[in-house]
């Protein structure tokens, strides 16, 4: 959820995203991506230059999910135990970097 959170506002490179999901190893965004991409959730789009750019961004199919994101998040948010940090948004996406 919080590689969509980050794609929210439009397309990002993997080295932005990487920085918005502060604390993400190459591997597991690398994964993530891929199982995101398969599933229909994110695209990946190569544009031809030196070196080449690769953009990911939401689906119309992740975009549909986002009510269902809301409802979880209103229950989280009044679920005791559930630890947030600071520095995070609600949906644990780094504010550090975010425009």
């Amino acid at each position: 959820m919080p590689v969509l959170v980050a794609l929210d506002a439009g397309p990002l490179r993997r080295t932005a995203l990487r920085r918005r999901l502060d604390g993400v190893s190459d591997k597991i965004l690398t994964d993530t991506l891929r199982r995101m991409e398969s599933s229909g959730l994110i695209s990946r789009s190569t544009i031809a230059s030196v070196p080449v750019e690769v953009d990911y961004a939401q689906t119309e199919h992740a975009r549909a999910l986002w009510p269902i994101f809301s409802l979880l998040h209103e229950w989280s948010a009044g679920t005791p135990g559930l630890d947030r940090n600071e520095d995070d948004d609600d949906y644990g996406v780094s504010n550090k970097d975010r425009s």
